[in-house]
């Protein structure tokens, strides 16, 4: 088994290969996490947050992971998710909703942080695919307002899933610490892939 740590308020990038068995594991607990991927032989082909959502019917949990139209391929089949409470829909932190939002300049970012890891392999800043929000709590009111809520994944907690095609990924273990999102202190994540 190999095991990759990511570092609270950073990012790691890491390769799949069609068939292997991966979890994402709390740690430490209460941290959510911004996955990405796609295809390595075409990066055109990602992960699509609005695509899975449709199709799963939830914006909470997922059976499947799909990629963006006009391929619709499924990239991931869930096999064991203990926790259950996630945001498949689009978002992930970055610096002009942290100045906007509270003011703040210069405060790390998922964007940031899955830019930088994925730079290496060619991509570019405008080329971060959706993200799928691992752990993170999100509620929607009747006015169809989102907020942000405490996870409710604790220490030892995971998600597992199976690559169904061969995929590049990258994992954030999200920085923010203005709201409930990392229960206001950001920690490690650990990814586990195994054949």
């Amino acid at each position: 088994m190999q095991e990759i740590l990511i570092p609270a308020r950073d990012a790691r990038a890491f390769e799949l290969q069609k068939g292997q068995r991966f979890r994402i594991v709390e740690v430490e607990g209460k941290q959510t996490g911004d996955f990405v991927a796609l295809n390595p032989h075409d990066f055109r082909q990602s992960y699509c947050s609005w695509l899975t959502t449709q199709m799963a019917g939830s914006f909470r949990k997922a059976e499947r992971l799909y990629s963006k139209l006009p391929w619709g391929e499924v990239m991931f089949t869930v096999t064991a998710d203990p926790v259950g409470v996630h945001w498949i829909h689009a978002g992930r932190c970055n610096q002009l909703g942290y100045k906007l939002r509270f003011g703040v300049d210069g405060h790390p970012s998922c964007q940031d942080s899955l830019a930088r890891v994925l730079k290496p392999y060619g991509l570019g800043e405008d080329e971060v695919p959706d993200v799928f929000n691992l752990f993170m709590h999100v509620a929607i009111d009747a006015e169809g307002r989102r907020s942000v809520k405490l996870p409710v994944a604790n220490l030892g907690d995971y998600i597992e899933m199976r690559a169904e095609m061969d995929c590049l990924a990258a994992l954030s273990a999200c920085p923010d610490d203005l709201q409930a999102t990392n229960d206001f202190k950001p920690k490690p994540l650990l990814v586990q892939i195994a054949d």
